[in-house]
């Protein structure tokens, strides 16, 4: 979703419906297999393994990289071929020598047995090196970290200045407005939720939706940006939806 801060965020008790039968048969697909880079090591990461294994397009990488050995901690995979490599995440040598160029994904994990300070600086300092290289290479990739204590957040805007550093990349994810007959029915109603859900399945995020016959009616023509997930609508094959995709 789109939020300024996560306190803004309202979370449910249940997830939203989804209307499986009003998703569009058509969606395109292009799956391929895919690099993450997983830097640091930490008790959560074998079952981040495990998840990200689920999710994973056959033939796709995982390349572990840390300080200490892991092999026989990580289960074994189906769909991910798991790399190991000793590597200090603040050490820019380091980090050019795992072949970021060759990632689409990074993962940083906090450290476990250190303080809350001292793990998020570590981190902090592998987002700097990450974010520097990926400019550098004019590779972009997408960055997950984990950060302990949340008045960090402030320091680590480099995060967040990389989001909008990708929006305005040519090479980038950028947002588009693309025909709503490509994730719903034309005509059958639905919520907010099936039109996310559907976007997700293309690997791309909705973030509102535009209807044909508001183009010229200030102040919004026809824009709507983060509606409810359980708000009911029914699309046409003229209406838009807003998405931030890569294509």
């Amino acid at each position: 979703m789109l939020a300024e801060d996560d306190t803004l965020i309202e979370l449910t008790e249940t997830p939203p419906r989804i209307v499986e039968s009003a998703i569009s048969p058509h969606r395109p697909s292009n799956p391929h297999p895919e690099t993450t880079l997983l830097l640091g090591w930490n008790k959560r990461a074998p079952q981040i393994i495990e998840l990200l294994d689920a999710f994973a397009f056959p033939g796709s990488v995982l390349r572990v990289a840390c300080s200490e050995l892991v092999d026989q901690r990580i289960a074994t995979t189906t769909n991910l071929t798991i790399e190991t490599k000793a590597c200090d995440p603040t050490s820019r040598v380091d980090l050019e020598g795992l072949d970021p160029q060759s990632c689409q994904h990074a993962i940083v994990l906090s450290t476990d047995g250190l303080s809350a300070q001292e793990s998020d600086a570590r981190t902090l300092i592998t987002l700097l090196h990450l974010r520097d290289l990926a400019a550098s290479l004019e590779h972009p990739y997408s960055i997950v970290s984990e950060i302990n204590d949340d008045t960090n957040r402030e320091l680590a805007e480099v995060i967040r200045a990389a989001v909008f550093v990708d929006l305005f990349n040519p090479t980038g994810a950028e947002i588009y407005l693309k025909p709503a007959a490509g994730y719903l029915v034309p005509g059958l109603p639905a919520n907010f939720a099936t039109i996310a859900e559907a976007a997700a399945r293309d690997g791309e995020t909705a973030l509102g939706y535009r209807i044909r016959e508001q183009f010229y009616q200030p102040p919004a023509y026809g824009v709507v940006l983060n509606p409810p997930k359980d708000q009911m609508l029914t699309l046409t094959d003229r209406d838009l939806v807003l998405v931030l995709a890569e294509r």
